[in-house]
């Protein structure tokens, strides 16, 4: 894992059961069936696994890469017409710089799912316009299988036609026998558009972790499970995840979520990819503090970074450090890990402003 020891989280076949479920009736915006051909890109053991039986349910064909690359991954969807894929923001993004991509027929493909990590509205408008609005996003975690919610694709089209914009930035509405909800530290519904810890209570939640009675039950009470994750859900059901809450920042004495940092960096346009952490200080007790990867052929600099947060942010939510680097530090799943980033931070002494 990504935040500290790892623990093993017993899944039953009930889960399983649930998350096939919910893909073939929540995900998927027409039924499965013999005609489709899913294209599993990304390891097997994440994301990309959970596809394996709804697809063996409905008699569809299944291509599994060895390796992902986003030449090979596109060269192999004109070649077997694959109609489905799932992919996580950094293959996205890598598909999306492909050279390839332009000359691809991508005739056959009715939907590419994305989750494991937050993606910019901004880059998922993008990519919506290069792959023909077949885009739908999902969320969930390895102690509560996905999907939990889904983001349709019938929800990206109104979003980004004007209907809710600001739902392209959620993780959409929970799916079929989930219960989501925001609730304080006393597990008190939030009203709606506060934040609060996002619990979750139906099939979809795990038996525990195994061998681990004191952090099953921490995150298993009162019949749910508390995900760590912060979000706000609004009146039409729509949750948006803020952050987790061990990732939240207090500067100063002011809590600040990274992930609306980190949206606010990555709607420029030669940001490719950014991650905010929040780094001891002796002054604030930590300082907001941003890596920022810059897209090829740009001149991207700290003083840019700074001055496009400057009427964009509160003071307190401004990045005070900012260093251009060349990547960023990922976990085994490909997902950009901040707990690695604070760790390379420190051993370096710190980026520079």
């Amino acid at each position: 894992g990504t935040t500290g020891r790892p623990k093993g989280c017993m899944r039953t076949h009930r889960n399983r059961f649930a998350s096939m479920c919910d893909i073939l009736v929540s995900l998927f915006e027409r039924p499965l069936g013999t005609d489709d051909v899913w294209l599993h890109a990304g390891p097997m053991t994440h994301a990309s696994g959970l596809f394996v039986y709804p697809h063996l349910v409905a008699g569809a064909t299944q291509v599994i890469l060895a390796r992902f690359d986003p030449d090979e991954t596109l060269a192999a969807v004109a070649r077997h017409r694959v109609t489905g894929t799932v992919w996580v923001p950094t293959m996205l993004e890598r598909v999306l710089a492909s050279h390839a991509l332009g000359g691809t027929d991508l005739a056959s493909l009715r939907r590419v799912t994305y989750a494991g990590a937050p993606m910019a509205p901004e880059r998922i408008a993008a990519a919506c316009e290069a792959l023909g609005g077949r885009l739908a996003q999902f969320y969930g975690m390895v102690e509560a299988i996905p999907p939990l919610s889904v983001l349709t694709q019938d929800d990206h089209a109104a979003a980004l036609g004007g209907r809710h914009p600001q739902r392209l930035a959620s993780a959409g509405r929970a799916v079929l026998g989930c219960d989501l909800v925001a609730v304080d530290d006393d597990g008190v519904a939030v009203p709606p558009g506060e934040v609060g810890e996002l619990v979750v209570s139906g099939d979809h939640a795990m038996a525990g972790y195994w061998g681990r009675e004191d952090q099953t039950g921490k995150a298993l009470r009162g019949g749910r499970l508390w995900t760590g994750d912060l979000a706000r859900i609004d009146e039409a059901g729509y949750v948006s995840i803020v952050d987790r809450r061990s990732d939240m920042i207090i500067s100063g004495g002011y809590n600040v979520y990274p992930r609306e940092v980190e949206d606010v960096i990555a709607a420029h346009p030669a940001v490719a990819e950014v991650a905010v952490v929040g780094l001891p200080d002796v002054e604030w007790g930590q300082t907001v503090t941003a890596y920022v990867v810059p897209r090829a052929g740009n001149g991207l600099d700290s003083a840019t970074v700074l001055a496009h947060c400057q009427p964009r942010l509160a003071g307190f939510k401004k990045p005070r450090r900012v260093e251009v680097v060349a990547d960023l530090p990922r976990g085994s799943t490909g997902k950009v890990s901040r707990k690695l980033l604070r760790e390379r931070a420190w051993r370096g002494g710190g980026p520079k402003a």
